[in-house]
């Protein structure tokens, strides 16, 4: 059984598929770190504290990028979801969802917190989901994305917390035109705007961008992100919205392509609109580091001080 804390690990190894057959306890001590001590004189570094803030029988936490997990909403505190099952018996897991939890900063504790791991958090969706990410609304609420099954395959689902950390969330789903959308990261402009970085279902290698300008009541067209740049790898695009530009509501993809032939490594994207989605300005080859050879490392590195 995986223990979920701050920072969870996948444990799978096998290859990435779709869907794969889908309270109070104490604060942990500080960890410490130490060396000898310079002079005598004590040295002490405190890293900080683990807290376990919920359990799950489901190891398999991200098929692809490191999304967000956790928000730091500093006016009012942490905003942490992660993959959840209770499922002890099969390998579908029936019963997978997205549990939340949350650092009330004023009361200097976790929300749900219980001796049994398995029942600290709350449940996110009324269905079996995954595979999505977690943001936050400039009034600190928690917007948490995730995919679904419906009759036609995979589609987004997203759902917005009634209020800061109260763990009862209002759902809404994709717009039919989003059938067949999956692995959906989410991003809240200043303006409001839930955008979606999303995955084709079907060919798993074209990335789409979607947004909603009523919290998920209605959703955009989905609008083709990297053309006429390679199509992304299978998956691994991330999104993010700038929490500072509220004059622009700056909306920014990224993606790791499939190389040209001789390539490498897989060179990196990325996409930028300035006005919140209402334009998009043209892709950006970052390429790889210049560092990095196939199977070495540059010898001009500069001297690490």
């Amino acid at each position: 059984m995986l223990l979920p804390t701050l920072v969870f690990a996948a444990g799978n190894s096998g290859p990435v598929t779709v869907l794969p057959s889908e309270g109070a306890v104490p604060t942990g001590a500080a960890l410490v770190s130490s060396r000898p001590a310079p002079g005598g004189a004590p040295f002490r570094v405190d890293i900080g504290a683990v807290d376990t803030i919920g359990g799950t029988t489901y190891d398999w936490q991200a098929s692809g990028p490191a999304w967000r997990m956790l928000v730091d909403s500093r006016v009012y505190g942490i905003h942490a979801i992660w993959m959840y099952s209770a499922e002890m018996s099969s390998t579908s897991f029936p019963d997978r969802n997205i549990r939340y939890n949350f650092y009330d900063e004023d009361l200097g504790t976790w929300n749900w917190i219980d001796p049994d791991y398995m029942q600290s958090g709350v449940n996110v969706f009324p269905a079996r989901t995954g595979y999505g990410n977690v943001d936050v609304d400039t009034t600190g609420v928690a917007v948490i994305s995730a995919h679904y099954a419906t009759s036609a395959g995979l589609a987004p689902i997203v759902a917005r917390d009634v209020a800061v950390g109260a763990g009862i969330f209002d759902c809404a789903h994709g717009d039919p035109t989003l059938d067949q959308r999956a692995w959906p990261g989410i991003g809240v402009g200043m303006n409001g705007y839930y955008h979606l970085a999303i995955l084709d279902n079907v060919s798993q290698d074209k990335l789409y961008w979607s947004r909603s300008t009523d919290q998920g009541g209605t959703w955009s067209p989905a609008v083709r992100i990297p053309p006429p740049e390679p199509e992304p790898l299978f998956p691994d695009h991330n999104i993010a919205t700038s929490k500072v530009s509220s004059a622009t509501n700056k909306v920014c993809i990224t993606w790791v392509a499939t190389a040209a032939s001789g390539r490498t490594p897989e060179p990196g994207f990325y996409r930028e609109s300035p006005d919140g989605g209402d334009h998009w300005d043209a892709p950006v080859d970052i390429g790889g580091s210049s560092l990095f050879h196939v199977g070495k490392l540059k010898s001009s590195l500069p001297a690490i001080r």
